[in-house]
């Protein structure tokens, strides 16, 4: 770890191992940290990567080189070179680097973000009033997943301008960071997308109970517990368990449990070989029958079949078939 010092200001420059977990053959990636934001600059050559991840923070997410296939909270799309996503906290995130990146690698600029830098940054932001009026339904409901950005002259210039942080870190310190962050969220908000982008910023910054509720499922859905159980170890009410559930996801505990269970498993038909049972119990089913019956409900086929007919099973096969030996 090493640690910059400029004008008063410390900001730390740390190389970051990816987790084991998450890529076969781990690598260094260049992390600059202060105490409310992270920037992380990300690379790797692999072909086909597929990652899982329950935000603590707030995610910026910009695309550098290559193409990247996001899916969070049920919304699918495609990012690629030069554009960017802002990702609410506790959302969860898969990612699916494509196969078409093999020989050009892949890039991606990371920014987390806590609360209090958002709530911080509302309090001094001023609004017009036509989004002041579009953040009237943040109380009651969850504004939606996520809220991508499309490429534009100002985000190809932020994100050069971040990028100049990793190859001087001499002269990187907290206020340049932070400041730039702040920048590129008031440039967002004046993009068509800043309606529904204020409204993540309020629901992500407001640290209430709906935030809370979301990140809590995201972090426990898994657990083999009942509506009841969930809803004790909330500390609320069954009753208002379910009331807070359905105004702040748009359905039942039950019915999002069990979506994000099998979710989740589909991810794990693709990534892994183990038993469907193991998978099974992994994800808070009671069977593997009870598992492959839910599965085949929501997704018209069985978990066998799923993963018989997995992408990465017909691309590696391609691959093999096609492959002329140096």
């Amino acid at each position: 770890m090493e640690a910059c010092n400029n004008h008063g200001k410390e900001v730390l420059a740390v190389p970051v191992m990816v987790p084991d977990h998450f890529y076969a053959e781990s690598s260094p990636f260049a992390h600059f940290k202060t105490p409310s934001v992270d920037i992380i600059r990300y690379q790797h050559g692999e072909s086909e990567l597929v990652n899982e991840v329950v935000l603590n923070k707030s995610l910026l997410l910009f695309i550098n080189r290559g193409t990247k296939r996001l899916r969070v909270s049920g919304e699918e799309e495609s990012l690629t070179c030069a554009e960017g996503v802002f990702v609410p906290k506790g959302s969860y995130v898969m990612t699916e680097v494509a196969a078409s990146q093999r020989f050009n690698g892949f890039e991606s600029l990371m920014v987390l973000i806590d609360d209090h830098f958002l709530e911080d940054f509302l309090q001094g932001y001023r609004p017009p009033l036509s989004l002041l009026e579009s953040g009237q339904n943040v109380a009651g409901t969850e504004p939606g997943a996520w809220v991508r950005f499309e490429k534009t002259p100002f985000l190809d210039s932020s994100i050069v301008s971040l990028q100049v942080f990793f190859d001087h870190p001499e002269q990187v310190n907290r206020m340049f960071l932070e400041e730039k962050v702040r920048e590129i969220l008031r440039y967002l908000l004046t993009t068509v997308r800043s309606h529904r982008l204020f409204n993540i910023l309020k629901f992500a910054s407001g640290g209430g109970r709906n935030a809370r509720l979301h990140q809590f499922l995201e972090s426990h859905y898994m657990e083999p517990w009942t509506v009841e159980r969930f809803a004790e170890n909330f500390g609320l009410s069954v009753s208002t368990f379910k009331r807070e559930c359905c105004n702040t996801l748009g359905m039942s505990p039950k019915r999002w449990i069990n979506k994000r269970r099998l979710d989740s498993a589909k991810q794990k038909l693709l990534c892994s070989d183990a038993p469907l049972t193991q998978i099974a119990f992994e994800l808070g089913f009671s069977d593997g029958s009870h598992f492959s019956t839910a599965f085949r409900k929501e997704f018209n086929c069985s978990p066998s079949s799923y993963r018989k007919n997995r992408p990465g099973r017909l691309l590696a096969q391609l691959n093999a078939d096609t492959l002329v030996p140096t």
